[in-house]
């Protein structure tokens, strides 16, 4: 174990032996594991039933494993909920169910992991407010909370099952926030729609969108990352990295800090605006204090202050973040987990 500071606590980076993990998905207050012999594995918070026990319970402070079963493929945490693919293709769903958020036409949440419906091609799921997953044939479906219409209904709803949002079949990333959605296409083009008080929808407004309107006219974005405070993330192709919408967040422990780390700049962004002249950048992630960028030479990066992007230790062999809040792990080459942050 070793210590490390940063600017919202002392915190600690703990290796976990996980040479056999080999999907990794952080939500909120949880972390969700698959192992190479499929199955699947899980720590932090239980309070609405996330960690699929069968029970609620605080705080799980070891790895437990979830169910039996070992034909898992996929995994993916959201702020209360979870959810993962088998090896068939088939979609199940646990914890808090507000909302409609996991689909399975009521509100009540979910203790163990529970198969939804009968389709057996989904691909990625993400979940914030609302749910939004897309299927192996690149269409988009979504459920949850729609009231700032995040899934691109056209309307202020909830939505109690998964329902189609798309009739485009060119979808290749997509991301919910908190209350609204990005995504990309094929083609390289940026979309949003949902809530977009601090210009988070990156359309140049604080207009509220029920439908996916472009960000702008590039068609060379590959990545997309959300906070849930409203601030939004991208990467171009050539490796520059980009962020709109909130910019400025309040820090425990810390009076204040510039979360896009430019103090020159307006507290809400209303277009992506280049962050620092970086041109290496290969994944961005967002926590609710922070964001972390891994760069194509193996290095991870933090936003820590109004100074820009801060390196992490300098090993250079990384190829894997995701983020929590406050918090984040990331996998090096040899298949090592680590983890770093606040662990409450």
């Amino acid at each position: 174990m070793k210590t490390c500071i940063t600017i919202f606590a002392i915190v600690f980076s703990v290796m976990l032996n996980a040479q056999c993990f080999q999907k990794v998905s952080v939500g909120s207050d949880h972390v969700l594991v698959i192992k190479d012999d499929g199955s699947l594995w899980g720590w932090g918070a239980n309070g609405s039933g996330e960690l699929g026990t069968g029970s609620i319970t605080s705080n799980y402070y070891l790895p437990i494993k979830i169910g039996n079963d070992n034909d898992w493929v996929k995994v993916f945490a959201g702020a209360v909920n979870s959810f993962a693919v088998k090896s068939n293709g088939t979609l199940w769903a646990w914890g808090n169910g507000t909302g409609g958020s996991l689909g399975f036409g009521t509100q009540n949440n979910k203790y163990v992991p529970t198969q939804l419906g009968t389709s057996i091609d989904w691909d990625y799921i993400t979940s914030g407010a609302g749910t939004i997953a897309r299927k192996t044939d690149g269409t988009l479906w979504g459920w949850g909370a729609n009231i700032y219409g995040m899934l691109n209904l056209g309307t202020a709803s909830i939505q109690l099952t998964p329902i189609q949002i798309s009739t485009e079949t060119n979808w290749a990333k997509v991301i919910a926030g908190s209350h609204y959605t990005l995504a990309i296409k094929n083609d390289g083009t940026l979309w949003s729609c949902g809530k977009n008080e601090n210009g988070q929808l990156g359309d140049g407004t604080t207009t509220n969108r029920f439908n996916f309107v472009q960000i702008g006219t590039d068609n060379n974005w590959v990545e997309i990352a959300v906070s849930n405070n409203n601030s939004s993330f991208a990467i171009k192709s050539n490796g520059t990295l980009w962020g709109w919408g909130a910019n400025r967040i309040v820090i425990p422990f810390v009076s204040s800090s510039d979360f896009m780390f430019d103090n020159t700049l307006p507290n809400n962004l209303l277009v992506p605006t280049q962050l620092g002249i970086t041109n290496n950048s290969t994944k961005v992630v967002a926590g609710g204090y922070t964001y972390t960028v891994l760069k194509n030479d193996g290095t991870i990066w933090e936003s820590t202050n109004a100074s820009g992007l801060n390196q992490i230790g300098n090993h250079v062999d990384w190829n894997f973040i995701d983020s929590g809040d406050g918090y984040f792990f990331a996998m090096k080459t040899n298949g090592t987990l680590w983890g770093m942050g606040i662990n409450n």
